[in-house]
């Protein structure tokens, strides 16, 4: 076993993110993750029990990643507005980029059996965490005045989650990125009209 096991750890972390989003779940096998990210097969199964642990792992990393994206364009928002155009700006940066496959979320949602307890635990806990973390800055929005005292800012964030995952899987299905210029303005409605849960 390598010395390092924490950079080993992270070589195959950082490898398995990049095969599962270039090539998806199925097509990427234990070995090739192994061969890609030099280590012995020993390390990897010392680190992770199975590639179910691994995928986990990985979700969470990617999970983390994109809720780190939306806050910092929250926090580098001079308002309401100016947020939601950064927000959708990183988007249409991605799709406009090199290798574009999609929401890594979605993605590895897609390719994995829900009827799994543990996955079903492992993306309830993501989409926990993205509803907790996107309703603290709508919160924050709310409190500076950017958005209606009478929004009901928990039904926002699951509207605005919904929208945001329906054009990555609109784009799936199309190719169409004219989805993603949709959020530019379902964004904002979403946010004017978010005033009560009616």
């Amino acid at each position: 076993m390598e010395k390092n096991t924490r950079g080993a750890r992270e070589r195959i972390i950082k490898k398995a993110m990049e095969l599962f989003y270039v090539q998806g779940l199925g097509n990427t096998g234990i070995n090739q993750i192994i061969d890609e990210s030099s280590v012995a097969k020993t390390t990897l199964y010392h680190h992770f029990s199975s590639k179910d642990d691994l995928i986990i792992e990985t979700l969470t990393r990617y999970s983390d990643f994109l809720i780190g994206r939306i806050e910092t364009a929250a926090q580098e928002a001079s308002d309401l507005d100016n947020f939601l155009d950064r927000w959708v700006s990183q988007v249409r940066r991605d799709a406009a980029g090199g290798f574009f496959n999609g929401c890594p979320v979605a993605g590895a949602a897609f390719g994995v059996p829900m009827s799994s307890e543990k996955f079903r635990n492992a993306f309830a806990g993501v989409m926990r965490d993205w509803q907790d973390r996107i309703s603290a800055i709508f919160n924050s929005m709310r409190e500076q005045g950017h958005l209606d005292r009478g929004t009901d800012v928990l039904m926002l964030t699951r509207r605005i989650m919904q929208v945001y995952e329906g054009a990555f899987t609109m784009w799936r299905i199309t190719g169409d990125t004219g989805y993603f210029d949709d959020l530019s303005i379902l964004f904002p409605l979403l946010c004017k009209q978010g005033a009560t849960d009616e």
